[in-house]
């Protein structure tokens, strides 16, 4: 299971977990990988391409300054320890560019998972931090909610409880918790109880295909 820090303007999100998520990535949506770890960096640049990133893998921090400064990307997924110089200077020196279209910065790190990790990556800032094992689905959750808090997409952030999601249904709170039972698509991470999230455009489709088999009340 990854463990999952991830900042935003509305909340954070904080839990070890395993997504069932099915998420659209847009097209076009381009993530710098870096990794001096030559397997990991193999791995996760199949896993991005699975989900429908494009993407650039790069070994150091230098190289990841050079192709960042391009402003080509909606994403930076960055290792912590880097052999040159460390994924934190990098992150600092991306967010110092004033003239540079700013990327979500995701950490990774397979070694550091502790809360002065945490506290420094979102000092220098980091969108979110990832450790391993990453699996598939958090990673392409994580960096498209990353690249949408930072306004780099057009795709609709997620609704993250049951307040949000009423709101965007214009429904009462208790209505749509028993529309779950009918169906209506919401995500728990492990079967959480606790946490709930959705997706607004399965929200919709969810609605639309309701309307010709029930009213819903």
């Amino acid at each position: 299971m990854s463990l999952i820090v991830a900042w935003g303007s509305k909340f954070t999100f904080y839990c070890r977990c395993k997504f069932r998520i099915t998420m659209l990535v847009p097209s076009q949506t381009n993530v710098l990988a870096v990794d001096d770890n030559r397997v990991q960096s193999y791995a996760i640049e199949k896993k991005l391409r699975a989900a429908g990133f494009l993407v650039k893998s790069v070994h150091c921090g230098r190289d990841a300054l050079v192709e960042a400064k391009r402003g080509a990307y909606a994403a930076v997924l960055l290792d912590v320890n880097l052999p040159d110089i460390s994924g934190f200077d990098v992150c600092a020196a991306i967010r110092a560019d004033a003239g540079l279209r700013q990327p979500a910065i995701v950490f990774h790190s397979a070694t550091h998972a502790s809360e002065m990790t945490f506290r420094k990556a979102q000092e220098f800032g980091g969108d979110a931090f990832l450790t391993y094992p990453i699996e598939s689905e958090a990673l392409a959750a994580v960096l498209m909610g990353s690249v949408t808090a930072r306004g780099g997409s057009s795709h609709r952030p997620m609704l993250t409880c049951w307040k949000e999601i009423a709101h965007f249904l214009g429904k009462g709170v208790r209505t749509v918790q028993r529309w779950e039972a009918l169906g209506m698509p919401v995500h728990r991470p492990a079967g959480d109880r606790n946490i709930v999230f959705a997706d607004p455009d399965e929200l919709r489709r969810w609605m639309h295909d309701q309307k010709p088999q029930r009213s819903l009340t």
